[in-house]
């Protein structure tokens, strides 16, 4: 059994709706396909995932398809309201540890805490009410601003360990 579909099974034994994605991004030619009025041609969608768990066969087929690289967790309430925590910018994610670090360290179990492979850090944790992904933070980068901090809940998607990363490296999982 290869590690994505192990990881895959893993998730879903935990509560988590997952798909597949390659780099990053939903994997489309395994995904159902729907008639999209506004294209006015059948496209693949994930929308199926965010209402129900995918099956195991879906899983399989999914996690041994060698174009697949990477399992993304849907958020919202079909994976239990999940919503995650998504610091692009580390020095975000150091900060705000500071400041939350003794309520988090006061926690039996510690919230699932991942490094991304360009160094950003996701925290995933469940909530009564997750909402939608939300840009939460932005820095300055010369004349443009880039996200440093957003949600990723109903409507979105995060990718876990052991998915690859476009520029080579792994999600790795570090607390929780």
């Amino acid at each position: 059994m290869s590690s994505l579909l192990r990881a895959a099974n893993d998730y879903v034994r935990g509560g988590l709706s997952v798909i597949p994605v390659r780099d990053k991004i939903a994997y489309g030619p395994l995904l159902p396909k729907r008639y999209d009025e506004r294209q006015k041609k059948n496209v693949a969608t994930w929308n199926d995932y965010q209402t129900r768990q995918p099956t195991i066969g879906e899983l399989e087929t999914w996690f041994t398809n060698p174009n697949v690289n990477g399992v993304a967790g849907v958020g919202g309430s079909v994976s239990g309201n999940l919503c995650v925590i998504d610091f692009d910018v580390p020095s975000f994610y150091t900060r705000w540890r500071s400041l939350v670090g003794k309520s988090l360290s006061s926690r039996t179990t510690p919230l699932p805490t991942q490094q991304t492979p360009s160094g950003g850090y996701q925290v995933w944790f469940r909530c009564a009410e997750p909402g939608r992904n939300q840009k939460l933070a932005w820095v300055s980068s010369g004349d443009k601003q880039e996200i440093a901090i957003e949600t990723r809940a109903t409507g979105g998607y995060a990718l876990l360990p052991p998915s690859l990363h476009p520029n080579g490296g792994t999600y790795k999982a570090i607390d929780g």
